[in-house]
């Protein structure tokens, strides 16, 4: 099967990608009702009318590979991160939405592990892999397996730069990622505009240089570049976990004892930091991250920590999964449909009471309809 993104069939916006898989699905019923027929179902096809008149054919569905109980495969760096935790529950109610199995790998910041993976499963003949690389020089690898092999890929966050989906064939299919520099400005301007937008910064990065550490960055320079009077005193990097967090923070407060707030590219950094000040019998100051972990999330009702950004990790790992699904099946998706932006919300103590009842305590009954049409 192959996935180009032209020519496009579809010219109404009512025939979307869930009308090819009513028509794909109504096709199959055929099909396996009436096996005397044989190959003659396939030469020729059934009609959709939209609703602006004139007949479009149907796509060819005589490729489809997607049946009930076919694997679709999520590749993970760890799950001691509620944000992969989310990405799981997600990908495994849509999973189970389209009767798919839902089989889950972590790799734990190893690239060549999570690559040893995906040629595995690549081998066993699967046809659905999401991925979540380690680190952006990974992508190109993927994109170009998943060519050789035909296998929908999906991928999330980590990219090269400029390196886009359809730069090495049709196979990496979908790349998505939050709006990260938004969200670093609107969680920066929050944290100044705590502080009265004057007073002295220490920055907390993840892995300095690859792409959702490098956006979020660059929304905060943006929101420093618009209040001049917070002084940036100096960074350094928390890989992505508490532990290397908070031995960043203690070697910042050495260099710079005195400062007024603390910005992190994530949660866990941010509560790794929030632990460095507290053993050390420092003064409590704003502090804010980005994911809206459950625990993050606690230590706002604590008043311990500021703010965080929301970047909903079970719809994105949801999503994936549909994404795959419905390419997989034939649709064919435009070029900006490859690669997209997804939102965000700024959780403070104002807004974490219903972000809270939403999406934490109700994660085993999310609030998406993966079928919807």
């Amino acid at each position: 099967m192959n996935f180009k993104s032209e020519p496009r069939v579809q010219t109404d916006k009512e025939y979307n990608r869930r009308k090819f898989l009513e028509l794909a699905r109504r096709a199959l019923a055929v099909l396996s009702t009436a096996p005397a027929l044989g190959s003659s179902c396939t030469d020729s096809h059934p009609t959709f009318t939209p609703p602006s008149g004139g007949p479009l054919t149907a796509p060819d569905v005589s490729g489809i590979i997607v049946q009930p109980g076919t694997p679709v495969i999520s590749l993970f760096t760890t799950l001691a991160n509620d944000f992969f935790q989310g990405l799981r529950e997600g990908g495994q109610q849509a999973a189970s939405a389209f009767g798919l199995d839902f089989e889950f790998y972590v790799n734990n910041l190893r690239p060549g592990i999570q690559l040893a993976q995906y040629e595995t499963k690549l081998a066993s003949g699967a046809k659905m892999i999401n991925i979540v690389p380690p680190t952006e020089t990974s992508t190109q690898n993927y994109a170009r397996l998943a060519k050789e092999y035909e296998c929908a890929t999906t991928i999330m966050h980590e990219t090269p730069a400029w390196y886009f989906p359809y730069e090495d064939g049709d196979y990496w299919v979908y790349y998505q990622i939050v709006d990260g520099i938004k969200a670093g400005y609107e969680v920066a301007k929050r944290l100044f505009e705590e502080i009265g937008g004057r007073g002295k910064l220490l920055f907390i990065q993840g892995f300095p240089g690859i792409t959702s550490d490098r956006l979020r960055t660059i929304g905060l320079m943006k929101a420093l570049d618009q209040y001049p009077n917070i002084e940036l005193l100096g960074s350094l990097a928390g890989n992505w976990n508490r532990i290397d967090g908070r031995r960043a923070m203690e070697d910042l407060m050495i260099r710079f004892p005195e400062f007024d707030c603390v910005y992190c590219n994530n949660d866990d950094m941010a509560i790794g930091a929030l632990t460095a000040i507290e053993e050390a019998g420092k003064k409590r100051v704003p502090i804010v991250g980005t994911d809206a972990t459950t625990e993050f999330l606690q230590k706002i009702k604590q008043g311990k920590l500021l703010a965080s950004c929301a970047i909903h990790p079970c719809w994105s790992g949801a999503f994936q999964v549909v994404r795959a699904y419905d390419i997989a099946n034939g649709w064919i998706p435009s070029v900006p449909e490859r690669m997209m932006f997804y939102g965000f919300d700024l959780i403070d103590e104002d807004s974490i009471d219903t972000y809270y009842k939403k999406y934490v305590t109700n994660l085993k009954e999310l609030p998406f309809d993966f079928e919807k049409k």
